[in-house]
């Protein structure tokens, strides 16, 4: 399962990949993501968040449901090991998005 971050959590040690679960609290989770140089995740890139409404039909990384949260960062995780999602300078960006 993704990691689960705090909202504003700094220096974090990105286990699973550069894409993980920030619970922005009132019961709601977003994807964000590593950006290097910088203190705590952020939202994804407008590339990665156009794959996730393209590929799975989302038109945000934001959700009440912290399990399909985590199933999104998973997903995206995925693609950055198979190479759809690369660093482009300090950002996470989805090629062809």
């Amino acid at each position: 399962m993704a990691q689960i971050v705090t909202y504003g959590e700094n220096n974090v040690e990105y286990t699973e990949g550069p894409f993980v679960v920030c619970a922005i609290g009132g019961d709601k989770y977003r994807v964000e993501a590593q950006r290097l140089n910088h203190v705590c995740p952020v939202i994804p890139d407008d590339s990665v968040i156009d794959m996730l409404a393209t590929e799975m039909g989302f038109t945000c990384a934001c959700y009440k449901d912290c399990a399909k949260c985590a199933l999104t960062a998973d997903w995206l995780n995925r693609r950055v090991r198979s190479g759809v999602i690369c660093l482009s300078g300090n950002v996470w960006v989805a090629k062809g998005y």
